[in-house]
């Protein structure tokens, strides 16, 4: 496995060689010339090399040395190769191991070494990165976890916001600015209300997302929050000093962050650490300078991280949905009360008639029964004496015939006394 990074090496002009002039003590006139060292010298004086290990490729051109470099137990093979260049000069730096992260942990080694004051290295030259095999190793290996964490906070912006908003997600409480530069970057001809449903989130830059979730506004959402508590509290002197204090802070300026994920993401530094790693994701991105250092902390914020917005997810998923479904089912209920509140003042004032109209048909029903019954009360009351008399045994059936109304009375008047 062979790994290689590059320098540039700049002469700086206060690094020149220069002549000094003085007189010694018997009067003798002196010239001290304060020669620099020559790259070579320094790398010499920085890794034990000796002169004569370096080989002249190109006179006064290219020089290339090799040698063998210890880190603990394994041994590393290094070539050095200068280019000359006027003032300026080239390294070129080459290590060869079986494994690459031993090449790295070379690499990095000797660029401390480089760096390192004590060389006097940066005395000389501003030393330039030309290329750093270093960072590149550390990208790589960094960048399927910054890919996992953007698509899970992705993922995590949409389940909320569609969940709080519906399909009026990315018009609710964006700020117009934000929802305007989505749109743009989306560039829709046909089936745009579709298209911005489904790439609203991708369309965003990272810090667009940042400003989205952590700039502080009023949005529809608190103004129509607030005309619904007035138009229910018309008198505010009436509800207690708790019940206005909390409507207030219900509906006061604040970020969709606090808005919307704050009770989900109980992570203090959530805001520090989403900028951090967007000017870490930055350097991975545009493939710059990424150290081990980075990648350690880089790794530690994107761990906490990744998992601050997993709880979020999950409860959201376990909670949130099963509120917004049992709203939804309340929601029916009401609106099936209303429904049927409304069908039955429509049968109540459809039937009304019809029961008065009814009722005046029974009283005319009853009033016509009632007259029956007076006319025939005689003819009821005469064959009840008829019934009595029949029931005497002093009088035979065949002289019934000739027995009156008035005999019948008078006949049991007269037995009476």
């Amino acid at each position: 496995m062979k790994m290689q990074s590059n320098y540039i090496l700049l002469q700086k002009k206060s690094s020149k060689s220069k002549s000094i002039d003085r007189i010694d003590e018997k009067g003798n006139h002196i010239i001290h010339l304060n020669l620099q060292k020559d790259l070579q010298g320094l790398l010499n004086n920085a890794f034990d090399l000796n002169q004569n290990d370096w080989e002249e490729k190109t006179k006064f051109f290219r020089h290339v040395v090799s040698f063998q470099f210890s880190m603990g137990s394994n041994l590393i093979d290094v070539m050095f190769e200068i280019f000359n260049v006027q003032n300026n000069r080239y390294l070129n730096i080459e290590v060869t191991n079986s494994t690459k992260l031993q090449c790295v942990k070379a690499l990095e080694t000797i660029n401390d070494k480089l760096l390192n004051s004590t060389n006097k290295i940066d005395e000389q030259y501003i030393i330039i990165s030309a290329y750093d095999a270093v960072s590149e190793f550390y990208c790589n290996k960094i960048f399927s976890k910054f890919a996992h964490f953007e698509r899970l906070f992705r993922r995590l912006l949409f389940n909320i916001y569609i969940l709080n908003y519906g399909n009026e997600y990315y018009e609710k409480t964006i700020q117009k600015e934000i929802s305007e530069k989505a749109k743009g970057n989306i560039r829709a001809k046909k089936h745009k209300e579709e298209r911005y449903l489904k790439e609203f989130f991708y369309s965003l830059d990272y810090s667009d997302l940042q400003d989205l979730l952590f700039t502080q506004n009023w949005t529809s959402v608190e103004e129509v929050a607030k005309d619904k508590f007035l138009l229910n509290h018309e008198n505010l002197s009436l509800i207690s000093d708790e019940e206005l204090r909390k409507f207030i802070q219900g509906i006061g300026i604040k970020s969709d962050w606090d808005r919307l994920f704050k009770d989900k993401v109980t992570l203090e530094s959530i805001e520090e650490d989403i900028d951090y790693i967007r000017s870490q994701r930055n350097k991975v991105a545009h493939s710059k300078i990424f150290t081990y250092s980075d990648y350690k902390d880089s790794l530690k914020v994107l761990d906490k991280l990744i998992k601050a917005i997993d709880e979020a997810i999950s409860l959201t998923q376990n909670k949130d949905f099963l509120e917004k479904n049992l709203e939804g089912f309340e929601a029916s209920i009401q609106n099936i009360m209303r429904t049927l509140g409304q069908f039955f003042k429509h049968v109540t004032e459809t039937v009304t008639p019809i029961q008065a109209r009814f009722s005046d048909i029974l009283m005319k029903i009853a009033e016509t029964v009632s007259l029956f019954q007076v006319s025939t009360r005689p003819v009821y009351e005469s064959l009840g004496r008829i019934a009595l008399i029949m029931s005497n045994s002093d009088y035979d059936n065949e002289d019934m015939s000739d027995i009156n109304e008035d005999t019948l009375i008078d006949k049991s008047d007269s037995e009476e006394e």
